[in-house]
């Protein structure tokens, strides 16, 4: 079975609404303390703790300067601004756009099932989900996972390209999100870090 394929069988609310993705990554870290104590580690993050990924939201036009930076991750218009949450088990982004524009053109979404139906022609539905399971010996499993699903297959294409030029980018900023966890919560983590790109035909 291919990651792709493992993540798309899981039963998440992410999965529920993007079933069809061809793009997904995947990365995972073990930290200290129980899942209350990492989600809400998660939900204190500022873009002051992420080096890259301040840079890197900057370069498309975030604006991340002065009192931004102090603005938690998980505050709108971030792309790690959830849309749906299951306290402390799972807190999950979702967007529709045209990431790949110079100015990327965006639809609303105020919750998954708003990602779910939507199939009009030439856009990418993509969600980002962060889940917190607690482990036997007292720590969290901590997981994330990004899904992107094309409307159309010159959405695909076109997703795919783009994916291609940001997908090491993409890795760095959730391993320094993992990373950032880890140190709000005490524990330097214990990581397998891993993604995967794929298409469907």
């Amino acid at each position: 079975m291919t990651r792709r394929a493992w993540i798309l069988a899981r039963d998440t609310p992410l999965t529920k609404a993007l079933p069809g993705s061809q793009f997904v990554e995947y990365h995972c870290s073990a930290v200290d303390g129980g899942p209350e104590r990492a989600f809400e580690a998660f939900h204190r993050l500022t873009w002051s703790d992420l080096r890259i990924g301040r840079i890197m939201l900057s370069i498309r036009g975030f604006g991340l300067i002065g009192e931004a930076l102090r603005r938690p991750i998980v505050t709108p218009p971030s792309p790690a601004a959830p849309v749906h949450e299951v306290p402390p088990r799972y807190t999950t982004s979702a967007m529709i756009g045209k990431p790949w524009m110079p100015v990327p053109a965006s639809r609303p979404v105020t919750s998954l099932d708003d990602v779910r139906v939507f199939d009009e022609p030439g856009w990418l539905k993509y969600g980002m989900e962060w889940s917190f399971t607690g482990t036997d010996d007292g720590r969290t499993f901590v997981e994330t996972v990004t899904l992107c699903e094309a409307t159309s297959r010159s959405a695909q294409l076109l997703f795919g390209a783009y994916w291609a030029v940001i997908r090491l980018g993409s890795a760095s900023i959730r391993r320094e999100l993992l990373h950032a966890i880890a140190v709000a919560v005490g524990s330097g983590g214990v990581s397998a870090i891993g993604a995967e790109g794929a298409r469907s035909h």
